[in-house]
């Protein structure tokens, strides 16, 4: 798929589940069954299979595959993601199909269920890794290091979603005191889905190896957009394009 291919399939994947939310009293706020369509239309297109129930594993040639994971976690156990690979290593990985793969790292809580993966008697239930691996460089690394021993890395780019700005906690007031503990919750959720600590801690490692490490992230205005808001993709455009203007002016 181009850049502008996957513009296209996002625009109307972002209409086809995100347009109706579900009645409140049901697990998440957008229809699995709307974002399962939606990846398998994807796949229907790009894939080599014309059901969309193609395998994330590539059991081709492994010097024609496309090595790409994506990451969810365990409902159970969030302490360390799961990796959903294109490729064999020689650790244990999850065997689904593409679009499962899909539903479960797009599993964010509240906004859809979560998916078990697995052979029946023994699935494991799967939500999105936003929370303590929002940004997944760190993992990265660690697979590169698996996958490719003693090789040096060539070139890493991390694209991220927007700054979210500075994560502060107001102290509490007489007023304040009935709702801190709201704002406590909502400091932690954002500490938890930082994606900026993580990629100032790598820039930092590379920092003796110029070229290296390229991290693209919109500085302003993008923070009060929602994942939901799919009708502010041109905001998105062109708040990027500005951002990209202004970058190379840095440069």
């Amino acid at each position: 798929m181009s850049v502008a291919d996957h513009i296209a399939a996002y625009s109307d994947f972002s209409k086809h589940v995100l347009s109706e939310r579900k009645h409140s009293f049901q697990e998440g706020y957008y229809k699995t069954t709307k974002l399962e369509e939606a990846v398998k239309k994807v796949v229907k297109l790009y894939g080599e299979y014309s059901d969309g129930e193609e395998d994330m594993l590539d059991t081709r040639e492994d010097s024609e595959v496309c090595k790409a994971f994506v990451c969810a976690v365990s409902a159970n156990n969030i302490g360390r993601p799961t990796l959903f690979r294109t490729y064999r290593v020689p650790t244990s990985s999850p065997m689904c199909k593409i679009w499962k793969a899909a539903h479960a790292t797009t599993a964010a809580p509240t906004f859809f269920k979560s998916i078990s993966v697995g052979a029946p008697g023994s699935e494991v239930c799967y939500v999105d890794a936003g929370l303590g691996c929002n940004n997944p460089t760190r993992v990265l690394l660690d697979e590169a290091g698996t996958l490719f021993r003693g090789r040096e890395i060539d070139c890493i780019v991390s694209i991220g979603t927007g700054h979210q700005g500075c994560i502060s906690l107001s102290e509490p007031t007489t007023v304040l005191q009935s709702i801190w503990s709201l704002m406590i919750i909502e400091v932690l959720k954002r500490l938890a889905t930082d994606a900026t600590r993580v990629s100032e801690e790598v820039g930092h490692s590379f920092a003796d190896k110029p070229n290296r490490y390229f991290r693209f992230n919109v500085h302003q205005r993008m923070q009060a957009i929602t994942l939901e808001e799919w009708q502010k993709l041109s905001e998105v455009r062109a708040h990027t394009e500005q951002y990209l203007r202004e970058t190379r002016l840095l440069m």
